[in-house]
């Protein structure tokens, strides 16, 4: 952690400030702080504020911000709770839960609502509220709820808020089909740059049979930025191995932005 960071983020007594704040709307008044440490992971952007509380409580705070990250509490009992409610009813409780956090119903929308399988009889739900661009579910602008909904208890919250590009989609399914194939042969033969392109084209054809979808949308994080891509899987074939490798194409600009291999 460098001392430009240090500068940049709140300090420690901003951030206790704050987390007695956002803890107090979450229906907690007693919170006695036991430990504060100023974290910055190394593979990701963020730093955080970690405090923790003698209560059994612990909040992430966002170190530039102050927002809340995440939000734990460990001093409920749920192995003594019967799950009782439907997921209907379950749902109804996670979004009395969620306004009564006072967050936007209006720009969040419940996606995702799943029983927490710790146990057979684990009576937590999971409730995801996302941003949806185009009919596409934001997993970088959610909202995720952790509760108990036979005590309507808030067991946990994860804040997901990083800048989003609605960028449009200018780029085909046809036209990103062919950028993904265009850049799978250069590197296949740079790779194999003893052969000559002639050579390489008739090897992939003799020993291997390709192919490709992309019939799905998706957001993906580039740096501290999110972005629409096109997801291009193509799959190869032959008698040695099957091998599938993906790739992210930008839905405006048709630069490919990642992708990883399976073998």
């Amino acid at each position: 952690m460098t001392n430009e960071d240090l500068n940049e983020a709140i300090s420690q007594e901003e951030a206790i400030e704050k987390a007695r704040e956002i803890i107090k709307k979450l229906g907690y008044y007693e919170f006695n702080v036991e430990k504060v440490e100023l974290i910055k992971y190394p593979d990701d952007y963020e730093m955080e504020w970690m405090i923790i509380g003698k209560e059994q409580i612990s909040i992430n705070l966002d170190a530039y911000t102050g927002k809340l990250v995440s939000f734990s509490a460990y001093n409920l009992d749920d192995t003594k709770i019967e799950n009782k409610l439907g997921k209907e009813e379950v749902e109804k409780v996670m979004t009395d839960i969620y306004e009564r956090l006072g967050y936007s119903k209006e720009e969040y929308i419940l996606t995702a609502l799943n029983k927490v399988e710790i146990t057979d009889d684990s009576p937590l739900w999971q409730g995801d509220f996302c941003k949806i661009y185009d009919g596409i579910v934001n997993e970088f602008e959610c909202i995720r709820l952790t509760v108990i909904p036979e005590t309507n208890e808030l067991r946990g919250v994860n804040v997901f808020d990083c800048k989003t590009e609605n960028n449009p989609v200018i780029i085909s399914e046809e036209e990103t089909i062919q950028i993904a194939k265009d850049f799978e042969k250069l590197n296949t033969m740079v790779y194999h740059e003893e052969m000559n392109e002639k050579e390489q084209e008739e090897k992939i054809k003799e020993n291997t049979t390709t192919n490709q979808n992309t019939n799905e949308l998706y957001d993906y994080r580039l740096e501290e930025l999110v972005r629409k891509v096109w997801r291009v899987e193509i799959e190869y074939k032959n008698d040695v191995f099957t091998e599938r490798d993906s790739y992210f194409v930008d839905c405006e600009t048709g630069k490919i932005l990642g992708g990883d291999s399976i073998k």
